[in-house]
């Protein structure tokens, strides 16, 4: 179904049994077309605007998307997918699911009392909004921060069960994150400067852990025994062994000489 003149990009929608594509011109009453909307995914290559979606107060799933070419995304060239782009802050209240691929801002996340699922990538944002007011929330996925230095809130996550973290550069340590106790399932990738993991012994339903390429950490974390963990981390060399070692590969060097 087509909704206005111009073809701008679409927007996938899932209305009881209707999930039509459906396209938006600018000036669009999101509020008389589809008041009982309850999933939304917005896919497109490039964002002229997206409508003030305040009004969707049955709106339960909303993923918004930028469909990449096939040249590499660069950070620098984030746009926000709102023409307003204060509509961010203006999102419904009774959102479970929040998909933002990628975005340039974030909301506060105060309002989202019900929020279960989150999944952000593609931010350069240095710092989060406070994530512990999520109370319910479930699933947390962070990708491709690359001036993401501090994820405020995240250890008082209690209902958290999956966590990912990946491409985040610039963290170095995480918050305690000893109160997470339902956490099931944790993943941290290409966290480069990463140092330290804190208070994963105290979680007893944690099932799965998995370290990659944080080659920065100076040793893994302690987890309960019955924890499987998956890591091509590799303890560092200590500095005097380093030093042995050199010394000897010269010495080995200079005796090859001797013998030629």
């Amino acid at each position: 179904m087509v909704i206005g003149a111009t073809a701008s990009f679409f927007l996938f929608l899932g209305l009881y049994s209707w999930t039509s594509p459906i396209k938006f011109q600018e000036g669009l009453n999101c509020e008389l077309y589809f008041w009982s909307l309850r999933c939304l995914v917005v896919a497109a290559a490039d964002f002229p605007f997206l409508p003030d979606l305040s009004s969707l107060v049955h709106l339960h799933h909303l993923e918004v998307r930028k469909e990449q070419s096939i040249t590499f995304w660069s950070p620098n060239e984030v746009t926000s997918p709102w023409k307003d782009a204060q509509s961010i802050y203006r999102l419904p209240p009774s959102l479970s699911t929040l998909k933002l691929h990628p975005i340039l801002q974030l909301p506060d996340f105060s309002d989202f009392q019900s929020l279960l699922v989150l999944s952000i990538s593609g931010c350069l944002m240095p710092r989060m909004p406070d994530l512990s007011c999520l109370k319910w929330l479930h699933e947390l996925r962070l990708n491709d921060f690359p001036r993401l230095a501090e994820i405020l809130g995240l250890g008082e996550l209690e209902s958290l069960d999956f966590l990912q973290i990946t491409m985040c550069n610039v963290i170095k340590q995480l918050h305690n994150l000893s109160k997470l106790r339902n956490l099931q399932h944790l993943e941290l990738k290409h966290c480069a400067k990463l140092r330290a993991l804190e208070g994963l012994k105290e979680l007893d339903s944690l099932e799965n852990v998995e370290i990659r390429y944080c080659m920065s950490m100076e040793r893994l974390p302690v987890v309960p025994a019955f924890t499987e963990l998956k890591t091509n981390w590799m303890a560092p060399e200590a500095p005097e062994h380093t030093i042995r070692s050199t010394v000897l590969g010269k010495r080995l060097q200079l005796w090859e000489l001797w013998d030629e």
